[in-house]
């Protein structure tokens, strides 16, 4: 069975994702989502952190305040770890 990972980002009232097959695509992904929160928040050149979760085998998953969840069951999927990054503006090109 292929490896899946799921990086969650919790920002304001909401939150970013990125799914992918190792965790670099997945946080990759969660990045590229990140990104559209910077007309509300401040998301460049401060520090952020995603949570990362191993989610093979669950096609649905879903989370909440009281944590993440798999193919709507009480099933918790535990974080596996956390990576922190930070986002800089990218150029415009000419």
């Amino acid at each position: 069975m292929r490896q899946d990972y799921l990086a969650i980002v919790r920002i304001g009232g909401g939150s970013s994702h990125g799914r992918g097959p190792t965790i670099e695509k997945a946080v990759d992904r969660c990045k590229m989502a990140v990104r559209d929160w910077d007309h509300l928040f401040n998301v460049y050149n401060t520090p952020i952190k995603a949570a990362i979760y191993d989610v093979t085998g669950h096609q649905k998953v879903y989370w909440a305040d009281d944590g993440t969840f798999a193919d709507g069951t009480n099933e918790r999927i535990p974080v596996e770890e956390l990576v922190e990054f930070t986002l800089t503006k990218r150029r415009k090109r000419a």
